[in-house]
Parts: structure tokens; sequence; C-alpha cells
């Protein structure tokens, strides 16, 4: 009892002082992009923006503010949103974390399967899919950075904890897909964050 009483009165002190955060901090700080004044360095890669990496800007219609979109060149590829340099890099301690985005598109018909997000890195690469595409309203994902529904895109095979390990450790790739059918479309994309366990 006296223990619990004498934790409890240095975790009041060090709120009372702010001097203990890193005792407090639960995991890495969150990753984030809203898109409010901006495309903040988020680029198009694939058939889409008539061959320009450039996304649209769109100051209002977004989840709570501004969005993102880009027009499908309807070229036969499949075009995704690239994540910029902040969400790169060494990214381990986000493992057991969560992506979260929400994705809008122009049109729900004529709808094909494919990746719907890709981690790369010089050693691996892995891929997710969702349970179902985005709708015309704002769809918001969740997705886990455990190996849970990841595969290696090579071989197919669900990813292993290492292979994610690999991937989160040196991510020189984060892709979210953009077109969810056939034909010309326009996607959108906004709220996306990264954060830790």
């Amino acid at each position: 009892m006296q223990r619990r009483q004498a934790v409890v009165s240095v975790l009041a002190v060090c709120l009372a002082l702010a001097g203990c955060q890193g005792i407090l901090d639960s995991g890495p700080e969150e990753i984030e992009s809203t898109f409010d004044d901006g495309v903040e360095g988020w680029t198009v890669v694939g058939d889409a923006q008539s061959g320009s990496a450039a996304p649209t800007h769109n100051a209002e219609g977004g989840e709570a503010g501004g969005f993102v979109s880009a027009d499908d060149d309807v070229a036969g590829g499949v075009w995704f949103w690239a994540a910029p340099d902040r969400y790169l890099g060494d990214r381990s301690a986000y493992e057991g974390g969560t992506l979260s985005f929400a994705l809008t598109q122009s049109a729900t018909d004529s709808g094909f399967d494919a990746r719907d997000v890709v981690l790369v890195s010089e050693s691996v690469e892995l891929a997710y899919r969702f349970d179902s595409p985005p709708g015309t309203d704002w769809t918001t994902y969740e997705i886990p950075l455990s190996p849970d529904g990841w595969t290696n895109s090579e071989t197919g095979d669900p990813a292993t904890e290492e292979e994610l390990q690999l991937a989160l450790g040196d991510v020189e790739g984060l892709w979210i897909r953009g077109e969810y059918r056939t034909g010309s479309d326009t996607g959108g994309l906004d709220t996306v964050v990264l954060s830790g366990p």
C-alpha cells in the first residue's frame, strides 16, 4: 500500500512539474497528414494526373477540411498515393501500431482487385488488402502494423514478424491505392495517421 502511494505521489509531482514526460510516453510520435493547407509532400505513382506526380489539393470537402485528389489516366495500370519522407526511414518503433487513413472514389461500379497498401524496403515488399473498397463518401481504414493481413509481394505468402520488422526498419516507400474501378475515376485521400503501439 505504501509503495503504491509513493508511485502515485511521484507521478503527481511529475505531472505538476512536467518533468517526467519520458515515463508517460506510450510510444513514438504520431505522423499525420490532414491536407488542410496543401498536399504535404504526398505524390501520385502510376497512371494518374496526366503523368504528373502532383495530386490536386482541395481546400474543402475532406473529412474535416482539405484533402487531395487525383484523376485516373485510364492507361491500364493501377495508381497509388506515395507517402512523403517523414513516413519513411526507420519506423521500427511503430510495430504494433496502426496506419489509418480515409479514402473516397467517384464511382463504385466496375471494381477490380489489387494491392491496397504497399510497404517497400530494400530487403522485402509487403502488401495489404482491404475487405471492401471505399465508397463515394469518406471510408476510413485502420491497418495493423503487425504481420496479420500482410503478405510478401514476391511469394504471396503471409508475412512473418521478421519480414515486417525488416520492412519497418527501412521503409523506402509507403503506397496507398488510389483507384478501385476499371475506367475513368477520381480518388481522394485524407487524414493519414501513422501511430505507434
